[in-house]
């Protein structure tokens, strides 16, 4: 037999004058103290309570609080006793409501739980855990949201396990509650956990919603942590994220988007392959970018010299739509391909229409180049030493190339 659905935890008392307190402006004129007195009254009128708890949220103390628990179990006042109680800053509001978890069924013991989650009552997770558990499925999934908010350590252990552990329909909850928490842990420097939990997320049969965002997060995470790590060992961003201080190029190819260039040709033709350039030069370094080409050709270039009109002559870190990624080729001059990184290395690893890490190492006559991480191109040279580095976009059809988080280390 189907169990009946918990009726909703709210209904709102209907105004009226009390005859013994007034009106709703008189109740809430009073001081504490009587605003207290109205909750004890047997013979106040459930408005005048209703009244009276909603003045002790903004002014009411510690004094207050074993009369407003002691309607948490009234189904008329539950609701204006937990509003009562959940602004008040003292501890003992988080034990009346942990002490009201033992006796309160249904819709009651739902509204509870959420005021715990809404004051994010950390010693409230033994509480909640087994209530995660419980066969009412209701106050399961608001036990799931009370920890997703309360976001402590342990609270979010109980709902990593809680994916693969909990009934099926609170699972859905659960996975909602874990990116809430992972968020939580964020804020407090636990990257190490929050990372842990989010990619249990995307593992776990949850909404593909749910999974999508714990995999951008994920991958956010991962990126901070790799930032941090290579501003350790040395690295400087190249790109700021938000404009192209720095940088040099035809304004009619060249824009920035959510920390990204992005270069295009689109309505434009060219007559020769144009460059975004640096305004400075480099000689030995490690660079290292994301790279996104959509079609066509474009380039790293780097030890390049810089010509009028956006051209640039010198060595480049190829790439072309299904073709020469990772090779060496000599822009403008007459050396053409001078290493193939494409046939056999770079073709195995090259995401299509998707972003791709690409290095350029130039140290001393040493240079190497890396796309996603394998190293498809290395050769010893000496004709330049030091340049620019530019972006390219290439003359023929329209064509879109997009550059992300670009760093460099000065080796010397």
């Amino acid at each position: 037999m189907p169990q009946a659905k918990p009726q909703p935890e709210r209904k709102e008392i209907p105004p009226m004058v009390d005859p013994a307190y007034g009106s709703a402006a008189e109740i809430m004129a009073l001081p504490p103290a009587r605003l207290t007195a109205i909750l004890k009254d047997p013979g106040a009128s459930a408005y005048a309570k209703a009244k009276a708890c909603q003045q002790l949220a903004v002014v009411g103390d510690k004094s207050a609080v074993p009369a407003l628990a002691a309607l948490l179990a009234d189904p008329q006042l539950s609701h204006y006793a937990r509003f009562g109680l959940e602004p008040l800053p003292d501890p003992s509001a988080d034990d009346a409501l942990r002490d009201a978890l033992k006796k309160l069924k249904g819709p009651l013991l739902v509204g509870a739980v959420n005021s715990i989650g809404h004051r994010r009552d950390a010693k409230a997770v033994g509480a909640l855990t087994r209530l995660l558990y419980d066969a009412d499925s209701e106050a399961a999934q608001a036990s799931a949201a009370a920890l997703g908010r309360i976001g402590s350590l342990q609270a979010a252990k109980t709902l990593q396990e809680g994916l693969s552990r909990t009934k099926p329909p609170v699972r859905p909850a659960v996975a909602g509650a874990g990116l809430v928490c992972a968020e939580g842990l964020l804020k407090q420097g636990q990257r190490k956990q929050a990372l842990a939990l989010l990619e249990a997320l995307a593992r776990a049969d949850s909404p593909k919603p749910v999974r999508d965002a714990a995999t951008h997060q994920a991958a956010a995470i991962a990126a901070l942590d790799a930032a941090d790590q290579e501003a350790k060992e040395g690295f400087r961003p190249l790109f700021n994220g938000r404009d192209l201080d720095g940088w040099d190029g035809d304004p009619r190819l060249w824009r920035v988007a959510d920390g990204v260039i992005a270069g295009s040709t689109e309505g434009v033709t060219l007559a020769a392959n144009s460059f975004l350039t640096t305004r400075r030069t480099f000689g030995d370094f490690h660079l290292k970018a994301q790279v996104k080409l959509r079609n066509h050709n474009s380039g790293i270039q780097f030890r390049s010299e810089a010509l009028p009109g956006w051209v640039v002559r010198g060595l480049q870190g190829d790439m072309a739509e299904n073709n020469h990624w990772g090779s060496v080729y000599d822009e403008r001059g007459k050396r053409g391909i001078m290493v193939n990184g494409w046939t056999g290395k770079a073709e195995k690893v090259v995401r299509a229409n998707d972003w791709n890490d690409y290095e350029v190492i130039c140290d001393g006559d040493l240079i190497q180049l890396k796309v996603n991480g394998l190293l498809t191109a290395e050769l010893r040279d000496t004709v330049r030493m030091t340049g620019v580095i530019a972006l390219q976009l290439h003359r023929g059809p329209a064509m879109e190339a997009q550059f992300r988080n670009l760093r460099i280390k000065i080796l010397r």
